[in-house]
């Protein structure tokens, strides 16, 4: 007998698995960023900064994702609006006012936006594949 639906199962797993892809992303996108601007530190530190910034990203990104996101998935399903686009648009809405009513410049809001974008891409995949 199951207890629960599957959009719930599908949600919940999404929920928790779907911040996750923000620590391999922002590792590669360090990384990038590392190479490109040939800096002259090592990879360990390059690596050692992005995995900081990505423990970071975690600790916002889940109450982010229960609190916004899962009420946002909800209402896509309700209106059959569900789709790739719908759902990292959603979650770049989201961020953009949070951002700005914090106070921080438009550089960090672009960055924020591309976190953003990465945990909902996460949690899209994690929704439709699993």
């Amino acid at each position: 007998m199951k207890t629960f639906s599957i959009t719930t199962r599908k949600n919940t797993a999404a929920v928790l698995l779907g911040p996750l892809l923000l620590v391999p992303i922002m590792t590669l996108t360090y990384v990038v960023l590392a190479l490109f601007n040939g800096s002259p530190t090592n990879l360990v530190d390059v690596v050692g900064v992005s995995l900081f910034f990505s423990l970071w990203g975690l600790i916002i990104a889940y109450p982010a994702v229960l609190f916004l996101g899962v009420p946002s998935m909800l209402l896509l399903i309700h209106y059959k609006k569900l789709n790739y686009f719908s759902v990292v648009l959603s979650g770049v809405a989201w961020s953009i006012p949070i951002a700005l009513s914090f106070g921080v410049d438009a550089s960090s809001t672009i960055f924020i936006s591309y976190c953003a974008a990465i945990v909902a891409s996460g949690c899209w995949l994690v929704y439709r594949y699993v």
